[in-house]
């Protein structure tokens, strides 16, 4: 079960919102808002 709620994204989407946060400029906090992270540890 915990293992599952680690891989919520694939490694592609992982990727792309890694892109994204880097891109933008923005903190790990409001990246981790925008995708509804559970930590912002990214």
């Amino acid at each position: 079960m915990k293992a599952r709620k680690m891989n919520r994204y694939t490694d592609i989407e992982r990727l792309s919102i890694l892109r994204n946060h880097f891109e933008t400029g923005s903190s790990r906090a409001a990246t981790a808002r925008k995708y509804n992270l559970a930590t912002p540890s990214l």
